[in-house]
């Protein structure tokens, strides 16, 4: 039966930890399935996005004070984060059971996470990161904000001992890395390959349109750095063969800013209703696109290096020459012999 149904087998590349030459783009993957398959699969994935929020918000009234007790102030985030997790189980079993298809397809073209190839984007997306602080922290000094004289910016008063705001900071980020990764199959991933054209682009700016209103409505300058963001890291996705780039980008950028905020706020002034979308001016989405631009950049080149390794084309234009000595094989100063001599005259004899 499964002979029947090819797409069920992932198209791997020569060398399946990297990105290598495809034998079908990851935006085409579900190209032999039916329609009505994929229509059915994307209603059960939205009815799940609708569903599990209120499930768990009903558990949460059950309990004392509506909290969780490790968490405290932190629990909103806390069940806001494990709802939106929650997208990655229901997009993987959607793929599975209703498309029936082989959900690692959803991940990367090799059928699965290429974590070797995740660990180098690690790398890139905490150099982007850098960057982003670097950016905000120039650009704050050339458009310092309007404060009235005389005034000085209050900062978060943090009202849990450091106990709890260590163990429930830590939940909270450990549910981030799910969310994050939960997110990016939901757009980057299943919306991309849902929307079946010859093209990437038609998905791409699809799924960068939903990924814009999931975060709500808000100023221009927030809508816009998402819309943007989404337009890069859904090209990234298709460029790459695989969510592995766009995964990790996410989890780096909301843990880095999560961690901050719980450092020096606590867990109460976590707001789960505030997201990229309300940012009120151009400052933050200047050096958040910025910084993602640096990053697309720095993965497209390691990308390029590994096809040109991969493909034995030579190696990359920046790699320094090898020696010849370390080129030479064991024996090759020998004589070789003559090209007419027997294939038994070198050897030596018994």
């Amino acid at each position: 039966m499964d002979l029947l149904r090819p797409y069920l087998f992932a198209p791997a590349s020569p060398f399946r930890h990297f990105p290598g030459v495809m034998l079908m783009p990851y935006h085409r993957i579900s190209f032999p399935v039916r329609w009505w398959r994929t229509l059915a699969a994307t209603a059960a994935i939205a009815a799940v996005y609708l569903a599990v929020p209120r499930l768990l918000r009903l558990v949460v009234r059950a309990l004392p004070e509506q909290q969780i007790p490790v968490l405290g102030g932190g629990t909103a985030m806390a069940v806001s984060l494990c709802a939106i997790a929650m997208l990655a189980p229901a997009v993987l079993l959607a793929a599975r059971f209703i498309e029936r298809r082989r959900p690692g397809n959803v991940s990367s073209v090799a059928g699965r996470l290429r974590w070797p190839w995740l660990g180098l984007c690690l790398a890139a997306a905490l150099a982007s990161q850098i960057v982003l602080f670097i950016e905000l922290i120039v650009l704050a000094l050339i458009f310092p904000p309007d404060v009235p004289a005389g005034a000085e910016p209050a900062l978060p008063h943090r009202a849990e001992p450091w106990t709890y705001v260590l163990a429930g900071g830590l939940i909270i980020l450990v549910l981030t890395v799910f969310q994050s990764a939960a997110e990016e199959y939901l757009t980057r991933g299943w919306l991309l390959q849902a929307v079946r054209f010859l093209s990437p682009w038609p998905g791409i700016v699809v799924q960068a349109i939903i990924w814009t209103a999931l975060h709500g409505t808000g100023p221009g300058p927030g809508s816009a750095g998402l819309l943007v963001y989404g337009l890069l890291i859904g090209w990234l996705t298709v460029h790459t063969g695989g969510l592995e780039a766009a995964i990790v980008k996410h989890v780096v950028h909301n843990c880095t800013l999560l961690t901050l905020q719980i450092l020096i706020g606590g867990l109460t002034p976590l707001d789960p209703s505030l997201s990229a979308a309300d940012a009120g001016n151009w400052i933050a989405p200047t050096a958040w696109i910025t910084s993602t631009v640096f990053y697309v950049a720095v993965v497209a080149m390691m990308t390029h290096a590994l096809h040109q390794w991969r493909d034995h084309s030579g190696p990359p234009a920046w790699a320094p020459p090898e020696p010849a000595a370390a080129t030479r094989r064991p024996g090759a100063d020998a004589e070789t012999p003559p090209a007419d001599a027997s294939p038994h005259a070198s050897q030596p004899a018994s």
